[in-house]
């Protein structure tokens, strides 16, 4: 009988975010939340990520999950895409709806000025105008 094979879920964190300013001034509740919340990430569902706080009773409070949601999206890890908490009725019984997440990349603005990013893309350009130029000379 051949075994299956099984896909062990994982939460990768980039060395770059991992040593940034914006994740040292992270909560502890916030960095596990935000563990958590990469850990439903699957690949393709970057912005439609689902975390309830019943899957998170177990490990923080309610006021601290709410806490450490509202941190990870003033530090710009995450944005918040739909609102939910509105009550649903399905199959008879009263729920309320999840809200909807999405990983965010707002927090490289935060690490580097403006300034920064600037000269990084005008450089860019230098170098491409740069490597046009001497194609062209190779040309001729």
């Amino acid at each position: 009988m051949p075994k299956k094979k099984t896909i062990e879920r994982f939460a990768l964190i980039e060395k770059e975010k991992l040593y940034s300013s914006t994740w040292k001034i992270l909560t502890d509740s916030a960095r596990v939340i935000f563990l958590h919340l990469k850990g439903e990430y699957n690949g393709s569902n970057s912005d439609t990520l689902k975390l309830p706080y019943s899957q998170m009773k177990d490990i923080v409070s309610n006021a601290t999950f709410w806490r450490g949601i509202k941190q990870l999206d003033n530090v710009g890890l995450i944005d918040i895409v739909y609102h939910g908490g509105r009550p649903c009725f399905k199959e008879g019984r009263e729920h309320r709806e999840v809200n909807i997440y999405k990983l965010s990349e707002r927090w490289r603005i935060k690490e580097k000025s403006l300034q920064e990013y600037k000269k990084e893309f005008q450089g860019r350009w230098r170098r491409k105008i740069y490597r046009e130029y001497i194609e062209r000379q190779l040309e001729q």
